[in-house]
């Protein structure tokens, strides 16, 4: 357990040092191509798993932080790009409907996947569920290719990021944004964590029980896009 704590956090760790340049590396590709970047990323990452992962923790972690370092700085792009984008395009007056839409559609794919992801693990290996990953992530980046980009100039360099650091931050903002990474702690890192204890052996189930609880909370994000444009928030 100690080691998939630790491997999150290494995971996470080259986030805050690529985020700076997010904004230089949108205004050279285009927002639609930076958006992709994340697809490409993870490819590298589901790739190398089978690879490099090694029964030596450490020598693992040493071959996968290249790779880390370049998954970070093309997720740290694809965020604020995909934020650009949906800023530009997000019709105002259904715009709860839209962005509860918009979480159905990754809950619904959180809902195949675990199970999807459990039933392949089990009948055929963990190593062909990352070649699955790999060809989704392919098709996903070929979407986003396929139409035209948009050029946007993003005023997100990395001095006016270290130059914002030193600005004093609204505790409500602070808190509600730890709140927010505190939940998306529980969620992929100690919900799986206690899914393979108390399941262990028992994929299939496992899969079957994260897949229904994504299927609630999309039933439930559709409601709350409705109540919101109804109250014009």
């Amino acid at each position: 357990v100690w080691q998939i704590f630790l491997f999150y956090f290494f995971i996470s760790f080259p986030f805050p040092f690529s985020a700076p340049f997010a904004g230089q590396i949108i205004d050279k590709v285009g927002v639609k191509h930076a958006i992709s970047l994340r697809s490409f990323g993870n490819i590298a990452l589901y790739l190398a798993i089978p690879i490099l992962i090694t029964t030596d923790f450490w020598n693992s972690i040493l071959y996968m932080l290249p790779i880390l370092i370049i998954r970070a700085a093309g997720k740290n792009a694809s965020n604020v790009a995909y934020d650009i984008f949906m800023t530009n395009h997000l019709n105002n007056g259904k715009s709860g409907k839209s962005v509860a839409w918009m979480e159905i559609a990754i809950m619904a794919s959180s809902v195949i996947a675990p199970i999807l992801g459990a039933v392949i693990t089990a009948t055929i290996g963990f190593s062909a569920v990352t070649y699955v990953g790999v060809v989704l992530l392919i098709v996903s980046a070929v979407v986003l290719y396929l139409t035209p980009d948009e050029k946007f100039h993003v005023p997100y360099t990395p001095q006016k990021i270290l130059s914002d650091i030193f600005y004093k931050t609204s505790k409500h903002l602070f808190f509600s944004e730890w709140g927010r990474c505190f939940f998306d702690c529980i969620l992929w890192i100690v919900w799986p964590v206690f899914l393979v204890l108390i399941f262990a052996g028992q994929l299939v189930h496992m899969g079957m029980l994260v897949g229904i609880s994504s299927g609630l909370a999309m039933i439930l994000a559709f409601f709350i896009g409705k109540k919101i444009d109804k109250g014009g928030n």
